[in-house]
């Protein structure tokens, strides 16, 4: 089975299933601000730090840390990118 196939039947059997939101987006936000207050913490010079965001939810996740790291201090620059893994 192809991945984009396997992809597929994975959706398919969980719209088949009962769904449940375990975060709703004020939640979600939160765990994001304090996921970025951790890493900030343990890397307070983020010289070497890289974020990279996958595509296509983990962009979106990364695009959230980066922009609450970059809120707490404006004045470090931090190294972003995105990577798009294609299944063949």
């Amino acid at each position: 089975m192809s991945c984009i196939q396997d992809q597929v039947s994975r959706i398919q059997y969980l719209s088949k299933k009962q769904m449940h939101i375990i975060l709703d987006h004020t939640a979600f936000l939160s765990k994001i601000r304090e996921l970025a207050q951790q890493i900030a913490s343990k890397y307070p010079q983020r010289d070497d730090v890289v974020f990279i965001g996958i595509q296509q939810g983990g962009v979106a996740l990364a695009d959230e840390i980066v922009a609450c790291l970059q809120q707490t201090d404006p004045s470090q620059q931090i190294q972003y990118g995105q990577l798009d893994i294609i299944c063949q």
